[in-house]
């Protein structure tokens, strides 16, 4: 006798077919128009509305390398953020960017100079990109709760402060996953419309942890985004999200009734795909991300693309596999 609804829940998940699985009889274009489509709706992307993006320039600073420009957004009515634009010095001509997204929100200060690989802005401009670092809802300087005490926070303050954001979310159809996305598709429209200096046909998005999940999902929602490196954030629902007790920003409501993880891959196809993984990953396990994997394998098959996808598995920590720059060439 059963008295745990986590287990049964998790049961229920293990035995429902995704409704909106690819069969591989529809067109293939078709198929990904209307996964597409729902993936916004679960997301809860339809549900925000654009506003004047108000760009405003905050900074620029010049580093003996590189320039740096901050700028901040609105994306909806009453809620702003920045984000971070470095550009290479001694390169002409219209550049590439790198969407960099981080982990958590300590990895922001390391994005140039840290170690480990969460140095990812220096990754991309040392590798000829401009950078583009964006704030993410409940990191950064977007924490959503900055007096909490630690008798009221029990667990790490950044889980807290997204657990009670993304709960608020949950009330009104929207998710923190599809507010990060959406923040990211408006930043790149401020960005691709105020800096002339930007190849608007060579962007790519990289992000590691949570943010190797956003990079995913913004991927597969935005089509202007070229190539994704999605690293320690992927993997099968079962093996990862719906076993382990995970920060509430990766769940997406009824998403398990249409898609798991890796039908997602369909939607970035053919464009390059790489993800990263780690046989020590205790929350996107590696048999989970090898199962995500292998449905993607298919899909990019479908898109003719096989080549344009690859799993690369390191035995080190979580962190930023920065050989993995070479893989979305």
């Amino acid at each position: 006798m059963n008295f745990s609804p986590i287990k049964k829940n998790r049961e229920v998940l293990i035995n429902t077919a995704p409704a909106m699985r690819y069969d591989f009889k529809m067109d293939f274009t078709a198929w990904q128009k209307q996964a597409r489509e729902k993936l916004v709706e679960l997301l809860g992307i339809d549900m925000m509305i654009p506003t004047e993006p108000s760009f405003t320039i905050v900074s620029k600073t010049s580093i003996e390398t590189y320039d740096e420009t901050v700028y901040s957004i609105a994306s909806e009515k009453n809620y702003s953020f920045t984000s971070t634009l470095r550009t290479p010095k001694g390169v002409s001509g219209k550049l590439p960017v790198a969407i960099c997204l981080f982990g958590h929100a300590d990895d922001l200060l390391q994005s140039v100079d840290g170690t480990d690989g969460r140095d990812l802005c220096k990754q991309a401009l040392d590798r000829g990109y401009a950078s583009l670092s964006v704030e993410q809802r409940s990191f950064d300087n977007c924490f959503a709760v900055r007096d909490i005490t630690p008798e009221e926070a029990p667990t790490r303050t950044t889980w807290c402060a997204c657990y009670r954001s993304s709960m608020r979310a949950f009330l009104l159809g929207r998710t923190t996953i599809g507010e990060r996305v959406w923040d990211i598709m408006r930043s790149l429209d401020a960005l691709l419309a105020n800096f002339d200096n930007i190849d608007d046909e060579n962007i790519v998005i990289v992000g590691n942890n949570g943010n190797g999940t956003a990079a995913y999902y913004a991927a597969a929602v935005d089509e202007r985004i070229g190539a994704v490196i999605a690293s320690n954030g992927v993997a099968t629902y079962e093996s990862s999200i719906a076993t382990f007790s995970h920060c509430v920003c990766n769940y997406i409501p009824n998403v398990a009734s249409y898609f798991d993880m890796g039908d997602f891959g369909g939607l970035i196809a053919p464009r390059k795909l790489v993800l990263v993984g780690t046989i020590k990953d205790n929350w996107f396990p590696e048999r989970g991300l090898r199962a995500a994997y292998a449905m993607i394998e298919k899909l990019y098959a479908a898109a003719g693309a096989s080549d344009n996808s690859k799993l690369v598995i390191n035995d080190g920590e979580r962190r930023f596999d920065p050989h993995a720059w070479e893989l979305i060439k």
